[in-house]
């Protein structure tokens, strides 16, 4: 109705305008100029500047057209309404109703909300990204409630499977602990959810004179999952509700696809484990050797301060660096004498053999080059593919040396095992050649500590 009001006035100002404009009583230039700006001015009070600027110059060029007027006059006016009409709307604004003031002002913490919302919901995602285990999660959400609304308690309710319709604790953060109870029933919120209330109210928040608190459901497949309640001293506003939701929601989300994802890990973890039972099993005299070859490596991997995830690419290749093996022969494998060429190079294959069987799962694609290359020499000698230096990935230089190492210090059945002086020496002997040298010396390391003496082996 108000703006129906507002436009009418404009389409009566309009008319009122060009009448003037048309100067039927025969005025003076001067006098038909003043009622014009009374009614820019007027108008420009009402709605806004631009309003009244346009109604102006609409006037100014008919009475121009019609009667004519002098350069110095045309300029004169088309000069002063604009400067008139913008005066006129600065008036309006500082001069606002208290209702209106108190529409902006809404209008703009709406906006501020959002936008805030929007940047910690970012800092928030690049929070979990790097621990997303559920205290943790539930604290960047809560530190981000607490700011961008001013909350006094936050609490996290999920339903306990073991107690029908109970909803238990599982995360709590304020200053308000002991006034809430740990368990709720399920009957008791169900009139209660999405809506501003008074905190005593509730039936299991004490001692709340004053606070208001709002409780946030989680909906899985229909099916209520958790509840976040808030506790503040304002009312909670739809917005509010609405952002306390979308947090809540995702963090939820979060929390099952990290759930889904750790089970998934854990499978993933169980079939290299089960793959390299299988390859030692295959070559009973190395038994325990991709378990050998996997500590060193990691070991290695932790001295040269790689991230977790390069550690973990590190951790399953060199358990399954040999896989390629199962397709060789338990005779080639066990043979107690020197191998001939052709046996040699048979099992020169296995590192290929084991990208092919490994390749057909798309969650072994980032340890193969570690499995292809893990017989790479430094200087070019090695095999499949001749690569050199630092052509070769870090984590086949790792794995070649753990791999090597591991192999010195077993039994094999056309030799004892070395001594682990001997496999140091012989470790020293091929630096540079068949290893990094780099590498080796941060190995060495490993080694001094493990004979508790730092000093005790040395790289020449």
């Amino acid at each position: 109705m108000k703006q129906d009001g507002i436009f009418s006035l404009q389409v009566l100002a309009g008319f009122l305008a060009f009448v003037l404009a048309l100067n039927p009583l025969a005025l003076e230039a001067k006098w038909v100029f003043a009622l014009i700006c009374c009614l820019a001015v007027l108008l420009s009070y009402i709605k806004s500047w631009v309003n009244g600027l346009f109604l102006s110059m609409f006037s100014v060029f008919i009475f121009y057209s019609m009667n004519g007027l002098r350069t110095g006059e045309l300029f004169f006016y088309l000069f002063s309404l604009p400067v008139l009409s913008v005066l006129a709307d600065f008036s309006r604004k500082i001069r606002k109703d208290p209702e209106t003031k108190n529409t902006d002002m809404e209008e703009r913490e709406f906006v501020n909300k959002v936008v805030n919302s929007l940047m910690l919901d970012h800092d928030m995602l690049r929070e979990i990204k790097t621990d997303t285990n559920s205290m943790s999660v539930r604290k960047v959400l809560s530190r981000n409630i607490e700011s961008i609304m001013g909350i006094k308690h936050m609490l996290v309710y999920s339903i306990d499977p073991k107690k029908n319709g109970m909803l238990s604790s599982v995360f709590s953060h304020g200053d308000m602990h002991g006034q809430i109870k740990d368990e709720i029933n399920q009957d008791i919120i169900n009139d209660l959810l999405l809506k501003n209330i008074s905190a005593n109210s509730t039936g299991f928040i004490s001692g709340a004179d004053g606070l208001n608190a709002v409780i946030v459901p989680v909906f899985d497949e229909n099916k209520l999952r958790e509840i976040t309640i808030a506790v503040r001293e304002k009312e909670f506003r739809e917005i509010d509700i609405y952002i306390l939701e979308f947090f809540s929601e995702q963090v939820f989300i979060i929390m099952e696809k990290h759930a889904l994802i750790s089970k998934l890990k854990g499978n993933y973890e169980k079939i290299i484990q089960a793959l390299a039972i299988a390859i030692d099993t295959k070559d009973h005299e190395t038994h325990g050797h991709s378990m050998a070859t996997m500590t060193y490596a990691i070991k290695l991997a932790e001295k040269l301060g790689l991230s977790e995830p390069e550690k973990e690419k590190i951790r399953y290749a060199s358990l399954l660096h040999d896989i390629g093996k199962i397709n060789i022969s338990s005779s080639i494998l066990n043979k107690p004498s020197s191998l001939t060429q052709e046996e040699f190079g048979i099992i020169m294959k296995h590192p290929a053999e084991g990208v092919d069987i490994l390749n057909k799962l798309e969650i072994f694609d980032e340890i193969l080059p570690i499995i292809l290359y893990h017989h790479e020499h430094f200087d070019g000698k090695g095999y499949p593919s001749s690569l050199k230096g630092e052509e070769i990935p870090l984590g086949a230089r790792i794995c070649s040396i753990a791999d090597a190492y591991s192999v010195m210090r077993s039994d094999r059945p056309y030799r004892k095992a070395l001594t682990k002086e001997a496999a140091v020496n012989e470790l020293k002997k091929c630096s540079g050649t068949q290893f990094d040298s780099k590498l080796v010396g941060k190995f060495l390391e490993i080694i001094n500590e493990e004979n508790g003496s730092a000093g005790g082996i040395q790289l020449n």
